[in-house]
């Protein structure tokens, strides 16, 4: 990058998006911020994989309120906001215990008119399941099982990780034995 300014070469939004995400990605917070003021004050506008970057990147150190403050700067300036960047709130707030924030994300996301998919689905379930809302969980995972989701092997395991806790070790084998007929690995 230092290299491309020394000889005069621009750089143009996806380079700054790519610096941005490898920033984020190492936990340098400060940079991918210097690189993301750096691109508005050259005039170049921020895409939805810029402010994902971002986003991600605060949410993986915790910073939910920044992550907040990126998704209305995204709706302010007319940047759309994808279902990524949604799963990705959802799992930084999870993440933080922070189950209600995470579902007032995921009706923003519904109102929007995304769909949640499995990967939505399990976030939640699995944040409820380390609270120990139990019920809670196995209703999200119902919730996708009848919305025609396509449970995976993360969704099976949370499941039968819900029934054995709840001591209900019967439907855990079932699940484990349907799990392997529909051709997801036990990975636990």
């Amino acid at each position: 990058f230092d290299e491309m300014r020394e000889r005069g070469i621009e750089s143009d939004i996806y380079v700054y998006t790519s610096l941005i995400t490898w920033h984020c990605r190492k936990g340098n917070i400060k940079r991918a911020f210097l690189l993301f003021d750096e691109l508005t004050e050259k005039g170049l506008s921020p895409s939805s994989h810029t402010y994902g970057a971002l986003i991600d990147g605060v949410c993986k150190v915790g910073e939910m309120g920044a992550a907040e403050i990126l998704m209305n700067e995204m709706q302010s300036r007319g940047v759309n906001i994808t279902q990524v960047v949604f799963n990705t709130l959802i799992n930084g707030y999870c993440r933080k215990g922070m189950i209600d924030e995470a579902l007032v994300i995921y009706d923003v996301m519904e109102k929007k008119g995304f769909e949640a998919d499995v990967y939505t689905f399990n976030t939640i379930a699995s944040c409820l399941n380390r609270m120990k809302r139990y019920d809670d969980a196995k209703q999200w995972l119902f919730r996708m099982m009848e919305g025609g989701v396509r449970l995976n092997t993360v969704c099976y395991t949370s499941l039968i990780d819900v029934y054995c806790k709840e001591g209900n070790v019967e439907e855990a084998k079932r699940l484990f034995v349907e799990m392997s007929k529909k051709g997801a690995q036990p990975n636990a």
